[in-house]
């Protein structure tokens, strides 16, 4: 496994989060309080992984995790997020993983249990 590059990189975003799970997505995935009152379920990045490019979670069991450890999680997993069992899709380009990546980000914006609903 070749990693060449990483986009979306946290820009500080593991500093935002909170201990606070305040809900779960219909998928299962947990949604987490941040600092500014808002919440974060995944914090995805696109990796290049292989000369293709990835859209993986950077959250596992609550808490955030650095990139190298995403990656190996999802890749011991079979490219399988280990949280929702949902396929890594791999594309050719970074639009392509981007369209992705909001793909992703609408399907987790529906909450099935959170508090206050």
């Amino acid at each position: 496994m070749a990693v060449s590059s990483v986009l979306n990189a946290f820009g500080g975003g593991e500093l935002f989060l909170t201990d606070e799970v305040i809900g779960k997505t219909k998928q299962g995935r947990p949604i987490i309080r941040n600092r500014d009152g808002g919440s974060s379920t995944e914090l995805r990045v696109i990796v290049e992984v292989d000369g293709k490019q990835i859209v993986i979670p950077t959250i596992f069991g609550g808490k955030q995790v650095s990139i190298d450890e995403a990656i190996s999680r999802v890749v011991e997993a079979g490219m399988i997020d280990p949280e929702t069992e949902r396929k890594i899709n791999s594309f050719d380009t970074v639009d392509e993983a981007r369209a992705e990546e909001a793909r992703i980000k609408a399907e987790l914006d529906v909450p099935e249990n959170r508090e206050g609903n």
